[in-house]
């Protein structure tokens, strides 16, 4: 079986080059937010998945959800409904 290290030059998130220093521990993203922006992205997706497989929903609630009102709408109509 071959070994291959892939050494990656630009950052999965925003596309930008990677820093020498980065690139030599092995880091994917250009900075620490691109990586937290990453890692929230991937959690994000992860959970959707998760929950996709186990039949619950996309994760939105549908309980809270309202009725849109028209703009035009005023606190004393509301309260009169």
């Amino acid at each position: 079986m071959i070994q291959c290290d892939v050494i990656v030059l630009f950052c999965l998130w925003c596309s930008q080059p990677i820093p020498e220093d980065r690139r030599r521990r092995g880091c994917t993203t250009c900075s620490r937010e691109c990586g937290k922006e990453k890692r929230k992205h991937y959690l994000a997706e992860r959970k959707l998945r998760y929950r996709k497989a186990a039949g619950l929903g996309d994760g939105k609630c549908e309980r809270f959800e309202r009725a849109a009102l028209p703009a035009s709408t005023t606190a004393q109509d509301v309260a009169g409904l």
